[in-house]
């Protein structure tokens, strides 16, 4: 069995946009869910400067073999810019991905 949740919320005056997944996906001896998360701030600027950001990556993985579950998760942090009609957009983003897996019978 698999469910799916999604969401996607917006804001304006915060200039932020949130986009959210959540994936439960049922085995017959094990349960995964897969959470994914986008995150976007956007700030108006007078005029691009040239600066290079970097994206840092961040990958964790733990182990639990006394309750027989897994965890692997990924953060990527960075920033761009983007150009409009009369002005410069700095976008600063985080992408997240979490997947969580539990083994029910051994």
């Amino acid at each position: 069995m698999k469910e799916v949740l999604l969401k996607n919320i917006s804001s304006i005056d915060k200039r932020r946009k949130l986009f959210s997944s959540c994936v439960i996906n049922q085995g017959k001896d094990y349960i995964t869910t897969t959470r994914r998360k986008y995150i976007y701030l956007v700030k108006k600027i007078k005029h691009s400067y040239k600066k290079n950001f970097q994206t840092h990556v961040f990958i964790n993985k733990q182990r639990d073999s006394r309750k027989h579950m897994q965890k692997f998760n990924c953060l990527l942090k960075g920033a761009f810019y983007a150009c409009g009609t009369d002005c410069f957009y700095l976008i600063r983003y985080a992408h997240s991905l979490e997947v969580e897996r539990k083994i029910l019978t051994i």
